[in-house]
């Protein structure tokens, strides 16, 4: 009676979960939304590789806990920031 029962009362969810590959694609599908891998904005986007120093980075980690940005909201606004400053000193040449 209980095996009836689960069987048709039983979600699909339950039922993927059973097996070692079911729960590999649950626990992908759960953790999607806050892998920072994932393009969710629109725009082309590159990657870039620096190196930069340990308190910098501690720095950055900081930010991120406080203020709820990503990394990459933080540096572009970085990036943004010092370009302005250098254009409003004359550009690349002053």
């Amino acid at each position: 009676m209980k095996a009836a029962l689960r069987a048709q009362l039983g979600s699909k969810r339950r039922k993927q979960s059973g097996s070692f590959m079911g729960r590999r694609a649950l626990e992908k599908r759960a953790m999607a939304p806050h892998d920072g891998r994932l393009k969710t904005i629109a725009e082309r986007r590159v990657q870039l590789n620096v190196e930069i120093r340990e308190e910098m980075k501690e720095h950055l980690d900081e930010a991120r806990r406080v203020h709820r940005r990503t990394s990459i909201e933080i540096v572009e606004r970085g990036i943004a920031l010092a370009i302005a400053e250098l254009e409003g000193k004359g550009g690349r040449h002053a």
